[in-house]
């Protein structure tokens, strides 16, 4: 049986600061969850580093750097190093035997993980996680058959359920040692947008390492952690980012479902027949819809771009740590960690945002066109009240000029003295005689209404000015219908 020398674990874990679009609120409570791994002693200093500011490299407990998670006599050793990388906080959870000499089966990764437990369990704001299982070689020579039967168990003692065949990603050479990568990544999304996407239980991503020597490993490792956290930041935040285009994707369909109805009920209805408000009720739902649609369109979007960005940093990354290791005499070929970047993140997303972008052309269109139709609605409204408005002063107007014709017609009348009944011109002895206004024809008229015939005079005098008013009243609205105009009904 071969044995294994200082075994180490070392667990990444990256939570989400902030986000695209997030309150200040909302950055506070993921701060608030990150420091929550950390003891009320240590969180203080966390965030008083914590700065507002985008900062590519920030070492969250300052000077001090890390914090050691066992006593000096404990069988292991250990730390934790927090660190902020721009929007994620990174953690790196080191945990290895304290003696560096001592052979141990590869079951020891088993009490490893166990003392690392309460710090990898994964909150609401994480983004992903990586672990690096490595070792020393107790036989510098071992043969291919028994690296490979090591790693083999090393994993089957971390992840009991998994099955290597199907999980091995890719494999190489370090510092003259051997590298294994295994990963299992698949989430679950609901048939509805309502519940968020989860993640499966048995996610995870591994890199087993076994080198043949121990001081090289010393001199190199330190100058390696840094690397490590930003290349595996990378990773996770692309399949991240891809977790969270899946779901949008799911909330984008519906919608896009929903826009279809739409227009389909808007052609059914036939849009120019509806009134104001049921105009005014479709542009609401459209306007409703635009927006939703538009914006998690927009998220969309802004995943495929936190695709394409880390994938060139995971890149870059990776050539950074392949030319640190190349200053040591010893072999190294990470080229194979660079198949992660082939699985077709970038294209996937493009392709949905070209499917899905149709659906917000097609709702703009018909936005447009209910626009339309309402202001022409608006407008016909208007000028139809316009023109009531006009038609009613004219009226008034008019009826106005003849009324006051009449007045003065009949206040003129009265000032001559031979006249007193319209009509009939007697002598002054004469004018106080009643029966010549019961002969008036206006007065016959009265006195058949059955009107007294103290009341003829006055009835008389308010017949005549009405008749009056009415020919003033007709003779003027004949006359603004024949000028040149608008008509007035």
């Amino acid at each position: 049986m071969r044995y294994l020398i200082y075994p180490t674990l070392d667990h990444y874990r990256y939570d989400l600061r902030h986000g695209l679009g997030q309150t200040q609120q909302e950055i506070l409570s993921h701060q608030t969850q990150f420091i929550q791994t950390f003891p009320p002693t240590h969180q203080a200093t966390i965030l008083a580093a914590d700065t507002p500011f985008e900062i590519e490299y920030l070492e969250l407990l300052g000077n001090t750097r890390i914090l050691k998670l066992f006593p000096e006599r404990s069988p292991y050793a250990g730390y934790l190093y927090p660190v902020r990388l721009n929007d994620t906080y990174s953690l790196l959870i080191d945990c290895s035997t304290s003696d560096r000499t001592t052979s141990h089966h590869p079951q020891i990764f088993t009490e490893l993980q166990q003392q690392i437990q309460a710090y990898t369990t994964p909150t609401a704001t994480t983004l992903g996680q990586t672990s690096i299982a490595s070792a020393i070689l107790n036989d510098p020579q071992p043969s291919a058959a028994e690296i490979l039967d090591l790693a083999q168990q090393i994993y089957q003692t971390l992840y009991p359920q998994q099955d290597w065949q199907t999980t091995l990603t890719s494999q190489g050479r370090i510092l003259n040692g051997y590298f294994f990568e295994l990963s299992q990544h698949h989430f679950i999304i609901p048939e509805t947008h309502h519940s968020g996407i989860r993640s499966a239980p048995n996610n995870h991503h591994i890199l087993i390492i076994l080198y043949p020597n121990l001081a090289l490993v010393q001199e190199a490792g330190s100058q390696l952690i840094e690397y490590w956290l930003r290349l595996w930041c990378y990773r996770n935040k692309m399949l991240w980012a891809y977790q969270q285009s899946r779901y949008l994707k799911q909330a984008l369909k519906q919608k896009f479902s929903q826009i279809i109805q739409y227009v389909a009920e808007l052609k059914n209805q036939n849009h120019a027949s509806l009134n104001l408000n049921e105009l005014e009720a479709k542009l609401n739902q459209a306007g409703q819809l635009f927006a939703e649609y538009g914006i998690e369109l927009t998220e969309l979007d802004y995943q495929t771009r936190t695709i394409e960005i880390n994938s060139h940093n995971y890149q870059q990354c990776l050539s950074d740590i392949q030319e640190k290791l190349s200053q040591f005499p010893a072999e190294s070929n990470l080229t194979p960690l660079m198949a992660f970047l082939q699985q077709p993140f970038l294209a996937q997303l493009q392709k949905d945002s070209e499917n899905l972008r149709p659906g917000l052309d097609l709702l703009q269109f018909n936005v447009n066109l209910i626009q339309a139709d309402l202001e022409l609605k608006r407008t016909r409204v208007e000028t139809i009240a316009s023109e009531r408005d006009r038609t009613f002063q004219t009226r008034f107007a008019i009826w106005g000029t003849a009324i006051a014709l009449g007045s003065i017609i009949t206040s003129v009348s009265a000032q001559f003295p031979t006249v007193i009944v319209p009509a009939v011109i007697v002598p002054n002895a004469e004018a106080p005689n009643a029966d010549l206004i019961t002969e008036h024809p206006l007065g016959r008229v009265l006195l058949n209404l059955g009107v007294e015939e103290m009341w003829l005079a006055p009835g008389v005098s308010l017949l005549f000015t009405l008749l009056i008013t009415l020919i003033c009243g007709s003779g003027l609205s004949l006359i603004v219908r024949l000028l040149p105009g608008p008509k007035h009904r």
